[in-house]
């Protein structure tokens, strides 16, 4: 933790950078420029500062007078939101623009920002309003935890808690958690609806849908914080697509966290990302899917998953898509450390249209098709954007392409459309044991001209398996480095570009 102070002010602006105690405080070190202004009701003051996972946490000693306080939060990185925490009060989560209000009892008071697991910039705007502000006791720090038991839910899994899930959604304002008593399971024969931003949904319970066609929960609102539950769909036999029947869907906002979350047993995706900003996905587990585990779409962007588990899905593990009729591809999506543990259709990781997408230190085994799979589909299909920009770096693929059916091997590049595939580059991969009469156990190919170009693959340990590599591409639009079969090193076939 990195602690500033602010000293009282003569000058118009002074800037104060406070040397770190140690060399993990130097790298998340919050440099204060402070402007004050005294004006008769207020004075004011800026810091600036940085969170990272190596330092969650800075607190700015601010020497302003006691007072009410209030906080306007500027947030860049890759953090979709903070917690800021004002003298004792609770901690807030907010992101980019948010308002934040508060009260400081002493002068100088602390002004706490923290990350979680996440990089970010902030400044904050911090206005003060002197007067005497008695010390905040110890029980308003909760008074903005609800429960849903107080809302007449009953969580017993047999009573249907569906209006009384909906009455404690709507009592919240932004800033209030809604917690779920651990061990209970709450029963909901419709969708339900998270509409008011800004709040946090929490606890270790179930949130259990019996009728597979409403089993969806949905987040509409920004700034949603997801953390802890699990949401289980029962009697799913038939796969869908529609929206009603995933297990938890981010629809349409900006800064959604979902945070060690379970979805299990949807008949549609599990996880669903449509037309999101800055959302982040931390430690989900999504398993016994009919469709896909985690399905990002609809022109999301800035969007970061992290530490996924995806097991028995119906579809593809983690999989980001670009629809032509969504108007625009998804972009700038990260998805670090993946696991994956088998499905009953399609591939473990999948980028099918979509531009600047990353994957780092993959692991899948047994998936149905391809392990990796990056992709322009066809019209008479589904109708994708080529991807450009996309990544893949680190990892490790076992027993891949389980189905001759679909003969796609481990690794896959294939444009099935005229839109060009353009700069792929996969690397540090290790393979295993993929089916030993697949076509390829590393391919590129297109069923168009232009061709893709600029795909490379690097630095490939291939064990087991039948024929290696087999590409089709003309010979400048594609890079073979480093590829190891069987012990044996394969002719490189290199470019520049």
């Amino acid at each position: 933790m990195s602690i500033r102070t602010v000293l009282p002010l003569t000058a118009a602006a002074l800037v104060l950078t406070a040397a770190p105690a140690d060399a993990a405080d130097r790298r998340a070190s919050a440099t204060l420029q402070k402007s004050v202004r005294t004006a008769a009701v207020s004075v004011s003051t800026m810091a600036f500062g940085a969170v990272s996972p190596s330092s969650p946490s800075v607190t700015s000693s601010v020497a302003l007078p006691a007072g009410k306080v209030a906080v306007s939060l500027f947030l860049s990185g890759n953090c979709p939101t903070v917690k800021v925490k004002i003298g004792t009060g609770a901690a807030v989560t907010g992101g980019n623009g948010a308002q934040i209000s508060g009260a400081a009892a002493t002068s100088p008071f602390p002004v706490q920002v923290t990350g979680d697991g996440c990089s970010a910039t902030y400044r904050l705007g911090i206005t003060v309003t002197p007067g005497t502000i008695a010390p905040e006791a110890a029980p308003a720090i909760a008074t903005n935890v609800k429960d849903v038991t107080a809302y007449g839910a009953k969580g017993d899994g047999v009573t249907d808690d569906t209006s009384a899930i909906r009455r404690a959604l709507d009592a919240l304002s932004p800033g209030d958690v809604l917690r779920f008593p651990a061990g209970r399971t709450f029963v909901h024969r419709d969708i339900i609806k998270i509409l008011k931003p800004g709040v946090t949904l929490s606890g270790s319970a179930t949130l259990l849908a019996p009728d597979p066609m409403k089993s969806d929960v949905v987040i509409e609102a920004d700034n949603v914080t997801v953390e802890g539950l699990s949401f289980v769909t029962k009697n799913a036999r038939e796969r869908k697509a529609e929206i009603d029947q995933m297990g938890l869907t981010v629809w349409s906002n900006t800064g959604t966290v979902l945070r060690k979350v379970t979805v299990n047993g949807s008949a549609s995706a599990g996880i669903y990302v449509v037309g999101s900003r800055k959302f982040r996905i931390e430690d989900a587990v999504v398993q016994n899917t009919l469709s896909d585990g985690i399905h990002v779409t609809g022109a999301s962007s800035d969007g970061t998953v992290v530490r996924p588990t995806v097991r028995n899905t119906g579809d593809d593990g983690v999989a980001v898509v670009s629809y032509r009729n969504d108007g625009a591809p998804c972009r700038n999506i990260s998805v670090v450390s993946p696991r994956f543990y088998g499905n009953t259709w399609g591939r473990a990781f999948a980028v099918v249209g979509g531009e600047d997408i990353t994957y780092t230190d993959v692991y899948a085994e047994r998936s149905n098709a391809a392990a990796i799979y990056v992709a322009a589909e066809g019209v008479s299909s589904w109708n994708t954007f080529a991807p450009k920009r996309v990544t893949f770096t680190g990892g490790t693929l076992v027993k891949s392409n389980v189905n001759p059916v679909v003969d796609q091997g481990a690794v896959l590049v294939h444009s099935g459309q005229p839109d060009q595939i353009e700069d792929v580059t996969i690397s540090d991969i290790a393979i295993k044991d993929t089916r030993a009469d697949a076509s390829r156990q590393v391919g590129a190919y297109s069923d168009y001209d232009p061709a893709p170009r600029r795909v490379r693959f690097s630095n490939i340990s291939i064990t087991g398996g039948g024929l290696p590599v087999w590409v089709n591409l003309p010979s400048a639009n594609y890079a073979l480095d480093g590829i190891v079969w069987n012990g044996s090193s394969l002719a490189a076939h290199r470019q520049a570009w």
